[in-house]
């Protein structure tokens, strides 16, 4: 069926399939990537993947353009972006490749990122109005998922990888942040971090 889908209804549907295949076999993967880890280890993570759920989720309803026929694709991929960026941090951790962010940089990161915060939801305000624009309301929820997220991160990160500080977790999942953020104003049409043109290298997130 999905090889032939010719509607809008049945790709959405076979994208959500797909995405169903996906969540299942990452989740595989997280589940034998722990399975060595002490009780406490595996509890913290247990919160952190439901932490990252909601973040996700929070981030693809509340954060991307939802105009047009294609807005549930869109959200879709932007959801399986992050669980994909999560798997992909927990395994480059467990090959013993940490973060290495200085905890003096976190105060100019946290600055960028209200910075940068602040003025997206500004915008968001300003096109409220327009259909399928971001709403504010949704973007704080987003942020207000993806603290929780980050204090899940910290304590995941202080029981597995104690040689990290608790400041060079912040500072690593506030970069990550900020570049998350500045999608927001590429989705919002903005010229102050535009989207990246066809050709052009892709940001990399610094998580992983």
């Amino acid at each position: 069926y999905c090889d032939h889908a010719g509607t809008m209804f049945s790709i959405n549907f076979c994208e959500a399939v797909e995405s169903e295949k996906e969540d299942w076999n990452r989740t595989k993967r997280l589940s034998q990537l722990s399975s060595t880890w002490t009780n406490d280890q595996k509890a913290a993570f247990t919160a952190l993947l439901k932490a990252e759920e909601l973040y996700s989720t929070a981030h693809a309803h509340g954060e991307i353009d939802m105009a047009g026929t294609m807005r549930d694709l869109y959200a879709m991929g932007a959801q399986q972006g992050l669980r994909d960026n999560f798997l992909a941090a927990i395994q480059t951790f467990e090959t013993g490749k940490l973060p290495t962010e200085r905890p003096q940089e976190f105060q100019s990161a946290d600055a960028e990122l209200n910075s940068i915060y602040r003025n997206a939801l500004a915008l968001a305000e300003s096109q409220k109005e327009n259909y399928g624009a971001m709403q504010p309301e949704d973007m704080r929820a987003a942020e207000g998922a993806w603290i929780t997220y980050r204090g899940a991160w910290v304590t995941l990160g202080k029981l597995r990888y104690p040689a990290v500080s608790r400041e060079s977790w912040m500072v690593l999942l506030t970069k990550d942040r900020i570049e998350i953020l500045k999608g927001a104003f590429c989705e919002m049409g903005s010229d102050k971090y535009p989207c990246p043109k066809d050709g052009d290298v892709q940001p990399v997130h610094p998580l992983p």
